[in-house]
């Protein structure tokens, strides 16, 4: 008994492929001799207005979680900040949580801020060869 797949999710792929490839952001450092360290995005270099961004309500603490509260509020809090930050010419935002892949998105889409998640890896230090660095 033989098997033969399906032609059409092979061919709709093949046909979605060039638009998926085009939706890909390239990013390179590059060293210039005369002007130093650039980053390019998409063969474009841009300059980085960055800042550490956490939402906290006041009375909470470390143990707040913007991404267990439902999603209206979740968007809501983001549209208000962003705003606020891409007005002040924010371009790049820091955060030390893990922040949902559809808000790392709606972040870029709606207000070009491009999202960097710091796991806290070797804050203090870590542990290289056996001996310690910290």
């Amino acid at each position: 008994m033989s098997y033969r797949r399906p032609l059409l999710p092979i061919l709709g792929f093949l046909f979605l492929m060039p638009a998926m490839l085009s939706a890909l952001t390239w990013v390179k450092v590059a060293k210039d001799p005369e002007m130093g360290w650039r980053l390019l995005v998409d063969g474009e270099e841009i300059s980085v207005h960055g800042v550490v961004w956490s939402f906290t309500p006041i009375g909470e603490n470390y143990s707040y979680s913007l991404w267990n509260q439902p999603k209206e509020f979740i968007q809501r809090m983001i549209d208000t900040d962003a705003a606020l930050m891409k007005e002040m010419g924010v371009n790049a935002i820091r955060v030390f949580t893990d922040v949902p892949p559809e808000w790392i998105e709606y972040l870029y889409r709606r207000y070009g801020i491009y999202t960097v998640v710091n796991d806290m890896f070797g804050r203090y230090g870590l542990m290289v060869d056996g001996r310690w660095h910290g």
